[in-house]
């Protein structure tokens, strides 16, 4: 079924104060996942934020933060946190999609060939089209 972009205020704010009250991290990634499936990206980034506060090098709160920077179009915030879940993740064939697709948006030569560096050693399958974005990206 379709995912309802626009929730009942009242559920939203019985999310928002319970996950609050209880500080639980799984709890905080939930929240921040729902919101973000529910295209609220800065209620989705204010609870993943909270979470990767409690643990910052959470794999799953990372790539649920670096999804919604993605889908909020926030390349340049999605930079940094794709490179933290790279540093725990690197064969994620998800988070190098992603990371390509940022390198190219950024024009950032130095990440592209580090994430194309990685999934030479983990995705070997996804390199040409990868190396194909990233040409057509910086121009030929």
């Amino acid at each position: 079924s379709a995912i309802n972009r626009d929730p009942p205020e009242q559920l939203v704010s019985v999310i928002e104060a319970e996950c609050l009250a209880s500080n639980n991290r799984q709890l905080f990634d939930q929240a921040g996942q729902t919101f973000g499936r529910w295209w609220m990206f800065e209620r989705s980034k204010a609870f993943l934020q909270r979470s990767l506060t409690l643990d910052p090098q959470s794999p799953n709160t990372l790539m649920s933060m670096a999804v919604t920077l993605h889908l909020n179009r926030e390349s340049e915030a999605e930079r940094p946190i794709l490179e933290r879940y790279l540093a725990i993740d690197p064969a994620n064939p998800q988070a190098l999609r992603m990371a390509i697709q940022v390198a190219g948006v950024l024009q950032d030569r130095t990440f592209a060939d580090n994430v194309l560096e990685m999934m030479r050693a983990y995705n070997p399958a996804a390199v040409p089209l990868a190396e194909s974005f990233i040409k057509d990206a910086f121009g030929g």
